[in-house]
């Protein structure tokens, strides 16, 4: 079994599950788009990974904000986001009780339908659900007034010089949002 070739078909069989909830795909990175916010899943492949050794890889989820990037960075404003524009974050094993990095590997041994299966049963049960929670701006604001960012999202805070009133005018951003509705 070519095992890049299987990875590659593991993508597109995951792809069409991911479309029936909105998603798009763009090589191993699965995008959806909720008014001006974006959804994300990442398949993040091993720098060991190869076709001789196996292919070793993991799942990132995220969600960006187009609201909050024009309150904290008007520089940071993007069409579709790469993983570290970000605004919320995390890989998923933090998902899981454990709370450890998950890591699949695919090698001539693997049955890629049990693969398979896990990991659709991972999206549906896990991933969509917390992605469809935090792509919410009023949800996405509270995680980051109240420092509850878990990777990305902790990461970009901390990369991003803000001004020090950035909380009060995340929550003034929540306030106009409750008052939209």
């Amino acid at each position: 079994m070519n095992l890049v070739e299987a990875y590659k078909q593991l993508l597109k069989n995951i792809q069409h599950t991911l479309k029936k909830y909105g998603y798009s795909r763009r090589a191993g990175i699965f995008y959806k788009k909720n008014e001006d916010n974006w959804g994300v899943i990442g398949f993040q492949k091993s720098w060991s990974s190869s076709n001789e050794f196996g292919i070793k890889f993991t799942i990132n989820l995220g969600v960006y904000s187009k609201a909050i990037a024009e309150l904290l960075d008007p520089t940071r404003i993007k069409p579709k986001p790469v993983v570290w524009d970000l605004h919320w974050g995390q890989r998923i094993g933090l998902l899981f009780p454990e709370k450890n990095d998950k890591w699949w590997f695919i090698d001539e041994n693997t049955s890629m339908e049990l693969l398979e299966h896990e990991i659709q049963e991972c999206l549906l049960q896990k991933v969509i659900p917390e992605i469809d929670k935090c792509i919410n701006n009023n949800h996405l604001v509270d995680l980051w007034v109240t420092n509850q960012l878990p990777g990305t999202g902790l990461l970009y805070r901390q990369s991003v010089p803000f001004s020090p009133d950035y909380k009060s005018r995340l929550s003034k951003l929540k306030e106009q949002k409750n008052n939209e509705n």
